[in-house]
């Protein structure tokens, strides 16, 4: 199978999942299969130098996207940006369980006086997926 064919599979594959976090981390372990140096038990760093930008692009996403789900891999240690690549933790497995276990993160949208009554001045919160 050619390298398009192929790129193209990856990409309709993480289309289907509906949280970034998830195809964040399903692309970069795929990436980790083709180049990714195993560096401790458990950890393998992919040495590709990839921006929020080409991530969003990727994934299928805004940068703003990419930006706030790896802020959220970040705190949880499942992926970190180091100046050798993008380290990774676990498995891919692994990490798609946690994240599946997490409750998705809120966020916030302005709307009028509907929020005060949900105790939010100003605020009312949706689930992002």
């Amino acid at each position: 199978m050619d390298r398009r064919a192929h790129a193209r599979i990856v990409a309709r594959g993480l289309a289907a999942y509906p949280r970034v976090e998830i195809r964040i981390v399903a692309f970069l372990w795929e990436l980790a299969e083709s180049c990714g140096v195993a560096v401790a038990d458990e950890q393998v760093v992919v040495p590709v130098p990839l921006t929020h930008r080409v991530l969003a692009a990727v994934v299928g996403c805004e940068r703003s996207s990419v930006a706030a789900a790896l802020g959220a891999l970040r705190r949880e240690n499942l992926v970190v940006r180091t100046r050798a690549g993008w380290m990774l933790r676990g498995s891919l497995p692994q990490q798609v369980e946690f994240l599946l276990r997490q409750a998705p993160r809120q966020r916030f949208a302005l709307v009028g006086s509907g929020a005060e009554r949900a105790g939010l001045p100003g605020f009312r919160t949706t689930s992002a997926g």
